[in-house]
């Protein structure tokens, strides 16, 4: 699983973002090794960290990530989107720029 965060590009607010899930990984998530990493998707700029093993541990980062990170800057400053994410849907969602139908799926089908 990937966890993704979706922002805007314009706001240029990759490496606060980057530096903010690095320390958090450092701090909750060491031994998983995850790796950050960045692509442009139209005006938006999507922040990934990769290689979370399965959907119950993806979804204890992105609930960690609400709790922890969310109300904290830069997040609560802008608008994001944030889910999990499999490597396979990840490629769909890529190749066919579906933001809004993924985020759908991911209410439905990962949301408590």
């Amino acid at each position: 699983h990937f966890f993704v965060v979706v922002y805007n590009s314009a706001d240029r607010l990759t490496n606060a973002v980057v530096d903010a899930l690095e320390k958090f990984n450092a701090k909750n998530w060491k031994e998983l090794k995850l790796t950050t990493s960045n692509l442009g998707l139209d005006d938006k700029t999507l922040t990934m960290c990769v290689e979370i093993p399965d959907r119950g541990t993806a979804l204890k980062y992105y609930y960690g990530f609400l709790d922890q990170l969310y109300k904290t800057k830069p997040f609560s400053d802008h608008k994001f989107n944030n889910f999990v994410i499999t490597k396979d849907n990840f490629q769909i969602l890529y190749r066919t720029k579906s933001l809004d139908e993924y985020l759908t799926f991911f209410d439905k089908n990962y949301q408590k």
